[in-house]
């Protein structure tokens, strides 16, 4: 390593077309074979080459795949003494059922930065930071909690997803607990510029979104992936010049 060179200490990575793949990214060059005890291999058209990868099933995106090749690699990385971060949007249940078949890492972060699981074990503290916005999260100590109905929760964001139903927005709330999900395309009689006057409201109720798997996903301001890496590196003491992301 050169004198100017600083050794990475942190890798960040969100899930899904990053470590994660569905089968309309393989159309093009690879073949999915059958299903086998929940794997599977994909053959690249091109060159002949197989790879072994496992299934991972979601609420609503569907089945994807990841290699074993990259498990592998991530467990290279930590093994060389630097920590792995996964970030991600996927809900509490999605990420529960995935997580036993995603690699090992040091903080698994989900719902867009809202829940954290630091070293195996749920971080209440990191999730009760958002309770000005969410309201009481004492609930929330599985990864999939039992959870009040949306519709019955206190809290601007819950105060926003009532207003956002009562206005015939197809709305998503399913074992989120920092987060619920528009599906713009699905609102009756709603177009992209009736989002964008919602997102204009969202700073003064300290609240933020963005899109994931082409839903708009609404959370607080202070959450993110950005916020939930910032986060990360405090806690660990690190700069973001100690790590990368992918």
């Amino acid at each position: 390593m050169g004198e100017d060179e600083k050794a990475i200490k942190v890798v960040f990575s969100d899930i899904d077309g990053t470590l994660v793949h569905y089968p309309k990214d393989f159309d093009r060059y690879a073949e999915v074979g059958e299903v086998v005890n929940g794997k599977v291999f994909i053959r690249y058209k091109e060159t002949g080459e197989s790879r072994e990868c496992r299934v991972l099933e979601s609420m609503t995106g569907g089945r994807a795949y990841i290699s074993e090749r990259t498990i592998a690699l991530v467990d290279k990385i930590r093994a060389e003494g630097v920590m792995f971060v996964l970030i991600t949007g996927a809900r509490s249940s999605t990420y529960d059922n995935r997580r036993p078949n995603l690699p090992k890492v040091d903080f698994e972060v989900f719902e867009n930065g809202g829940r954290c699981i630091r070293n195996g074990e749920i971080d209440m503290q990191w999730t009760k930071r958002y309770e000005n916005v969410i309201g009481d999260s004492s609930r929330a100590t599985t990864v999939t909690p039992q959870l009040q109905d949306a519709s019955e929760r206190v809290g601007p964001l819950w105060d926003l997803y009532r207003r956002l139903s009562k206005e015939g927005w197809a709305l998503d709330a399913r074992d989120y607990v920092t987060n619920f999900r528009v599906d713009v395309t699905k609102s009756t009689d709603k177009t992209e510029e009736d989002f964008e006057k919602i997102k204009d409201e969202l700073k003064a109720l300290n609240l933020a979104t963005s899109f994931n798997l082409g839903k708009a996903d609404i959370y607080p301001s202070t959450s993110g992936k950005a916020n939930a890496a910032s986060s990360v590196l405090g806690v660990l003491g690190l700069t973001p010049e100690d790590s990368i992301s992918m």
